[in-house]
């Protein structure tokens, strides 16, 4: 029988190797077009990134987003008031 503290280890341990893991899709190389985009950067995994929006979108936000099997690339439409 396994103690409360090993099964959070062991959660601990497999949320860090999603970290570690490579990306699962294409990565393209930054290129700067528009000074108007707006970006941000980070070293965490871009499958994490790409899960917890398209999570957001789906619960917080209703909206259902197309994504491209391919690429990092979302799509979707936000109806906002005002």
């Amino acid at each position: 029988m396994r103690n409360a503290n090993a099964a959070k280890e062991e959660l601990k341990q497999m949320e860090e190797n999603k970290y570690s893991e490579a990306p699962s899709k294409v990565m393209q190389q930054y290129e700067r077009v528009f000074d108007t985009n707006t970006e941000f950067f980070t070293s965490c995994n871009p499958d994490l990134i790409e899960e917890a929006l398209i999570q957001h979108l789906k619960e917080k936000e209703q909206v259902e987003p197309t994504i491209n099997k391919d690429h990092y690339k979302v799509k979707f439409k936000l109806v906002t008031k005002g």
